[in-house]
């Protein structure tokens, strides 16, 4: 994402927190959520930025908050306002998430947030969430877990250069090429039976808004009306 977009994404997110006179906000466990925070945080006064409250999902989203001086909120604490990227997103508000360092997390976050903000990229718009998901396990037996999963479709561990991938809770992520003779709803409750299964990266009708790019911005709300506006970038 280029920065004027980023820009663009943060003042729409502004205008919804000054609507809603949002207090506590939470931003989702990807390189482009912390990115999109910080476009936020600097459209506010430093007045302002004392009224804020942030959950922190991830350590480097925590400290450069408290270095900003905005108050660290506990979890437990109401959550007026949450912005979420998704790899992929549908017209019934569901996504996938491929990149995140605690589906735990974003997961809880997404469940206890007022208002759930989903930015997307307009390519990535779907008739319904398939293909890739990713699995939270537990170390152990994580081999198990992988050979469970496998009967979705092709399944891998995650890892990189410096070895297994683990997330900000210390579990492991398991990729699996879903066959699309599954649907989100099926494969949320039969991955949950795998034992040492603790999370997936499906998010189920969670979206309150969502928001694609592109050339454009297109806003998608949820619940009782659907209304789509655009903004020019």
């Amino acid at each position: 994402m280029d920065t004027r977009t980023r820009k663009k994404l943060a003042s729409k997110i502004c205008s919804f927190i000054f609507k809603s006179n949002a207090r506590v906000l939470a931003f989702g466990s990807t390189d482009e959520a912390f990115e999109l925070m910080k476009a936020v945080i600097a459209k506010f006064t430093s007045k302002q930025l004392k009224q804020l409250s942030i959950i922190p999902t991830t350590y480097e989203i925590a400290e450069y908050a408290f270095n900003k001086g905005i108050r660290i909120a506990d979890i437990n604490r109401n959550i007026d306002l949450a912005v979420e990227f998704a790899s992929k997103a549908d017209k019934n508000f569901n996504f996938i998430k491929l990149k995140t360092t605690s589906l735990v997390r974003d997961k809880i976050i997404a469940f206890n947030t007022k208002e759930l903000v989903v930015c997307c990229n307009q390519e990535n718009m779907q008739d319904y969430v398939h293909g890739r998901i990713l699995f939270e396990v537990v170390p152990f037996g994580w081999e198990h877990s992988l050979a469970e999963l496998s009967r979705f479709g092709d399944a891998w561990l995650l890892e990189n250069s410096n070895g297994i991938i683990k997330t900000e809770n210390g579990n492991y992520l398991i990729a699996v090429d879903v066959e699309p003779i599954y649907s989100p709803e099926d494969i949320e409750y039969q991955s949950k039976k795998v034992p040492g299964v603790i999370e997936t990266s499906l998010f189920i009708g969670l979206a309150d808004r969502i928001l694609l790019y592109n050339s454009k911005v297109k806003e998608i709300k949820h619940k009782a009306e659907t209304v789509l506006t655009k903004i020019e970038l």
